[in-house]
C-alpha cells in the first residue's frame, strides 16, 4: 500500500490498464504538479495510439517518461494559479511530443 496524504481519511480507487495505474498512483502520490503532468501525458499517448503512432504499451512509458523528465527539470511544484496549471499543462504535453519518437520506438 502506498500512502496518499492529500487522501487521507477518504476512499479512492484507481482504475488503470498494466502501468497506467501505477503511473496514476505515483502522480497523486507526489502531489503537486504532476497530477496535471499525468493527465497531460496520457491524453497525447492516447491520441497517438489512437491514431496507430504509438502501441498500447507505449501509453504508460511516455507517461512514465514525461513524469520523469518533468521531475528532473523540476517541474513539478504546486500550481499557485490556474495561469500556472495551464502552463504546466501545455509543457506537459510538449514534453511528451518531444519524448514520442523515442517511447514508440521503444515501445513497437
Amino acid at each position: 500500500m502506498t500512502p496518499v496524504e492529500t487522501f487521507r481519511g477518504r476512499k479512492v480507487a484507481l482504475f488503470g490498464l498494466g502501468g497506467s495505474g501505477l503511473s496514476t498512483l505515483r502522480a497523486l502520490a507526489a502531489g503537486g504538479a504532476a497530477p496535471t503532468i499525468l493527465n497531460a501525458a496520457n491524453e497525447i499517448a492516447v491520441r497517438e495510439f489512437i491514431g496507430r503512432r504509438l502501441g498500447f504499451g507505449g501509453i504508460p512509458a511516455l507517461v512514465e517518461a514525461t513524469l520523469d523528465a518533468a521531475e528532473r527539470r523540476g517541474a513539478t511544484a504546486e500550481p499557485q494559479s490556474v495561469e500556472d496549471a495551464i502552463a504546466i499543462d501545455h509543457n506537459a504535453r510538449r514534453l511528451a511530443a518531444e519524448l514520442l519518437p523515442e517511447i514508440a520506438a521503444m515501445a513497437s
